[in-house]
């Protein structure tokens, strides 16, 4: 299938990433373009200064898996402006990570090493949506 323009037609088709938040904030003065800092940090000093200072230079926020619960708990003390992102990296072959990134409530998209996986979650969140499916427990229902 082929991605429907309606839908990303006025979004962004380049997304800066780094772990270099220097060179974030100097891409700032020369793109419009969605700018993430992808943290490679010390999760147990993960705190609300951490987070506020990111969103001095940063227009989302990309994690690793471990990093994702720290984070949770520093968003609790945290007002995140509208439009800013969370991510999940770098998600590979296992589906059932990308089904967990979606439950935990605070990541908006993953990137990962493998698109065909990735796609074939979003072909399957679409399908179920969709079809009005309604997943619980290990049984899917259709809706009526």
């Amino acid at each position: 299938e082929s991605c429907d323009e309606d839908m990303y037609g006025e979004k962004p088709s380049v997304i800066l990433q780094s772990f270099n938040a220097p060179s974030l904030q100097i891409f700032r003065q020369y793109t419009d373009a969605p700018l993430i800092y992808l943290s490679w940090y010390n999760y147990d000093l993960m705190d609300e200064e951490f987070v506020e200072w990111v969103l001095t230079f940063a227009d989302g926020l990309g994690v690793n898996s471990p990093g994702i619960e720290p984070l949770k708990t520093a968003l609790q003390s945290v007002k995140l402006p509208e439009g800013f992102v969370i991510f999940e990296y770098t998600l590979g072959f296992a589906v059932d990570a990308y089904f967990e990134s979606i439950q935990n409530g605070i990541t908006d998209g993953v990137w990962t090493d493998d698109s065909n996986t990735a796609r074939c979650v979003q072909q399957t969140l679409d399908y179920i949506a969709e079809h009005n499916i309604k997943v619980k427990g290990n049984k899917m229902k259709t809706r009526k």
